[in-house]
């Protein structure tokens, strides 16, 4: 993996000027930082790296791209992985109502995001609103 956090930061580094902190490859590199950091559990830096690319994604694609609603997902799975299930819960809802109107309820995302919000919910012992899910 070191070479992998070394050709990503790399690339976060070049992105960052160009083509600028404000651009949505910038934002991908966030995100492929994130996921390499979630993979090896350091959920700090992942969390970081996610809420970054959130926040430049809302702005540049919006909140009904699809590359936005995964990043709401990785962002729950990681405070899932922190045991912050309002956190996670609250990412996951939020991917659920785009998805909803986006892709429709028949989309193989929408039920993955579907199976996190019911693990948050068997995590926090509502069987009842697991169970929806």
């Amino acid at each position: 993996y070191n070479a992998e956090y070394m050709g990503f930061h790399r690339c976060e580094q070049i992105k960052k000027t160009n083509p600028g902190e404000s651009h949505p490859s910038y934002a991908a590199t966030l995100n492929h930082l994130g996921k390499l950091y979630d993979h090896q559990g350091d959920y700090a830096k992942a969390l970081d790296f996610f809420l970054r690319c959130e926040q430049i994604q809302k702005t540049t694609i919006g909140e009904s791209h699809p590359d936005y609603t995964t990043t709401l997902r990785s962002i729950g799975e990681v405070y899932r992985h922190l045991r912050d299930y309002a956190k996670a819960l609250d990412f996951f809802l939020r991917c659920e109502q785009i998805q909803k109107t986006t892709i429709g309820e028949s989309h193989p995302d929408y039920t993955t995001t579907l199976r996190s919000i019911g693990e948050v919910y068997r995590h926090l012992r509502d069987y009842a609103k697991a169970l929806d899910f």
